[in-house]
């Protein structure tokens, strides 16, 4: 970088090289306005007050205070140590100069944390203009720290800095590895362009307009596309017209992004070209896809009748989703039709039998049981997995309880307690709880009581945790059986498991509990993700990552992990009180939060349930449809409940919903409504919750007879 122009910071230099004689700030003489008597509560304190910087307040006197007496009182301490090394992090914007030796007196207490560190610091002498200094940490890795997660915001951060100072083969060369490391960065977009700028720069005309052709169809959202897209057309030198595989992957990204109806648009101009393009099928089967999800049932099956025509390998799931859209559309002739002429020798055995499905169902939707069931049956014959032949017996039987034709029932039922007598997976146990089920609930309606217990039984002592099991216990008490004593565990939030050896000498590791030791939980969260990814797999490793993950309140990591490794036996009560699966499973986390805003007539369980099931203890997922956060709340149900509680104006931010503390409140307060509307029953909240008031209501205007479990 002989070429660098050297920018006036040269007196700032001085500046730190004395303070790097000092490793810590210089403090007046005068005795602290308030006394700091423990370490550990003035460490807590500056936490507090460094929020402040972090949220982007330029300064904050009483935290430079706090820290003062800190670091003057308890120099010697751990808690100076971190507060050292998190007063530095925090200063490296707002104060580089200062942050500066603060994060370099760090290496020495937090050698595991070495390349957060280096990070930090290039921030902050990007901030304080020291540009050789930054320039050296870039360069550090992209030779090194192959492992960390933070290399590729240093290599990202880094060519932004070379092409900011006019070196552009060091930020083409440090920018097309950080697009090797990662593709997806949120600045992928501005590293293409970038590159793209220096090779123009370098009179490389081809490959600056390669780049911002790149840049248009693989980032449309990017400001930076807009910006290529516009040279392309006005300085490009001829016209820019998109080719079709340009466009396409343009439409796939819109379509990933979901901005369905702009990927329609681009997926419309490839098809309206000529089926000779390579693309030209999966671009129509894609534009198919958008539209059914847009609801748009029409133009989704003119795409569809294209594609069963057609001699792409799209046909056979088009054949599927033509009979899907069929069915939400309610064209049972149409169905009809299409279950006859079905081309048996292409279509797989499972594919007929979704067809035969959706058949069925439209027909018993119109009161047409026999024929229904016809459908079903005919679904069962042709499936080609147990999974699909065992569901297909389910709606047989489901017809026949709901006719009251019980005999009838009972043989169908029965029929599917023999194909998952073994139930190898979890939809094969809940299969056979289901059958077990309704088979002794069909004895109830025929008098067989004693018949009706045993089952009921059966179902509790095999499946004592599901949905039917619970069921079943109700069933019991309600017909004068014995009631089953449930014993309530222990609290297990407070269980510490013994870390392993391996574990403690992984890096990985080492990283993540530093990294919550000076309290940067987003940081942290990246290492347990590397700990989860390399040891989830390991039976042996899951309390200890259970445990860190309740650390940090990921508790959907437990979640997953406990499925994986107890899955069948979490649901089969096999487990002791004391196994690590129950806490992994089934998480305290945000109690505090839900027993302080859950209303009187609310169960906090039954919230705490209903989050785990929703979001699986996830605060930032984001379902297909838009719900936010643990209580998957949509924004506009949202906003109507957050005024009520006078917690918003009209201009309600939905991004408050991925804070726990407001979508917990927020959902609470819905869930209790949805509880005064139906009248205290659970079951019909609950459904009301996940698929809205009014689908219960017409539910119960047609089957509101029916005991709730039907």
């Amino acid at each position: 970088m002989a070429n660098m122009r050297l920018r006036p910071w040269v007196c700032g230099l001085f500046l730190v090289g004395g303070m790097l004689t000092h490793p810590y700030p210089v403090v007046s003489l005068d005795p602290p306005s308030v006394p700091c008597h423990n370490p550990e509560r003035c460490f807590a304190e500056l936490l507090i007050e460094l929020d402040q910087l972090d949220s982007g307040s330029p300064h904050s006197e009483k935290a430079e205070e706090v820290f003062h007496q800190l670091a003057t009182a308890y120099g010697q301490t751990v808690w100076a140590s971190r507060a050292r090394l998190r007063y530095g992090h925090a200063l490296r914007t707002v104060n580089p100069l200062q942050a500066i030796p603060l994060l370099q007196s760090a290496f020495s207490d937090f050698p595991a944390l070495d390349d957060y560190l280096h990070f930090w610091l290039f921030q902050a002498y990007v901030n304080a203009d020291l540009w050789q200094e930054a320039t050296k940490v870039v360069q550090g890795f992209t030779d090194g720290h192959h492992e960390s997660p933070v290399r590729v915001d240093v290599l990202y951060e880094g060519g932004a800095i070379f092409s900011q100072v006019g070196d552009c083969p060091m930020a083409r060369s440090v920018l097309s590895q950080a697009l090797k490391v990662g593709p997806q960065h949120s600045k992928a977009a501005r590293a293409v362009f970038q590159i793209g700028i220096c090779a123009g720069q370098a009179r490389q005309q081809e490959e600056m307009i390669k780049r911002f052709r790149e840049l248009w169809w693989q980032f449309p959202l990017a400001p930076e596309s807009l910006q290529a897209g516009e040279w392309l057309t006005q300085e490009g030198g001829q016209l820019f017209v998109p080719t079709l595989g340009e466009r396409y992957q343009r439409g796939m990204s819109f379509y990933n992004e979901g901005l369905l109806r702009k990927a329609i648009k681009e997926f419309q101009q490839v098809v309206a070209v000529s089926q000779k393009y390579p693309q030209f099928f999966h671009a129509q089967y894609k534009l198919a896809m958008a539209l059914i999800r847009l609801k748009d049932y029409d133009q989704a099956e003119q795409a569809l009748k294209l594609l069963i025509s057609s001699p792409s390998s799209r046909q056979y799931e088009a054949w599927v989703w033509l009979g899907r859209t069929y069915l939400r559309q309610g064209k049972g002739e149409a169905l009809e039709n299409l279950v006859k002429t079905l081309p048996v020798d292409l279509l797989t055995g499972d594919q007929q039998a979704q067809l035969y499905t959706f058949y069925g169902i439209w027909l018993d939707d119109h009161d047409r049981w026999p024929e229904a069931v016809q459908a079903h049956e005919k679904a069962g014959q042709v499936a080609l997995t147990l999974s699909k032949e065992v569901e297909a017996l389910w709606k047989v039987g489901w017809i026949q309880y709901q006719r009251e034709q019980f005999p009838e029932a009972i043989n169908t039922f029965r029929k599917i307690i023999q194909k998952t007598t073994n139930p190898h997976s979890t939809s094969f146990m809940h299969a056979m709880s289901r059958a077990l089920y309704w088979l002794a609930r069909s004895e109830e309606h025929l008098g067989h009581m004693p018949v009706a217990l045993q089952y009921f039984q059966e179902i509790i002592n095999g499946y004592p945790l599901t949905y039917y099991g619970q069921l079943a216990q109700a069933r019991m008490g309600s017909t004068g059986g014995e009631s089953h004593s449930w014993t309530v565990l222990p609290s297990t939030d407070s269980q510490r498991n013994g870390i392993s050896a391996q574990l403690q000498h992984d890096v990985q590791y080492q990283r993540l509990i530093a990294l919550q030791a000076v309290q940067l939980p987003h940081e942290a969260l990246q290492e347990l993700e590397q700990i989860y990814a390399s040891y989830g797999k390991d039976p042996e490793m899951f309390p200890q990552i259970v445990h860190l993950a309740g650390s940090l309140g990921a508790y959907d990591i437990g979640i997953r992990l406990a499925i994986r490794h107890f899955g069948q036996a979490l649901r089969t009560g096999e487990l002791p009180p004391t196994s690590p699966a129950w806490p992994g499973a089934f998480p305290m986390g945000y109690q505090t939060i839900i027993q302080s805003v859950v209303p009187q007539h609310v169960d906090p369980f039954l919230v705490a349930g209903l989050i785990r099931e929703e979001s699986l203890y996830s605060a930032q997922v984001v379902s297909p449809v838009g719900a936010i956060g643990l209580m998957q709340l949509m924004p506009a149900t949202a906003k109507n409940v957050a005024q009520q509680l006078h917690l918003s104006d009209s201009t309600y931010d939905s991004d408050r919903l991925y804070q726990p503390q407001q979508n917990i409140q927020v959902g609470t307060h819905y869930l209790g409504q949805l509880l005064n509307e139906f009248e205290g029953n659970v079951i019909y909240a609950v459904a009301a919750y996940n698929a809205g008031p009014q689908a219960v209501q017409r539910w119960m205007v047609k089957n509101g007879h029916r005991p709730a479990d039907e």
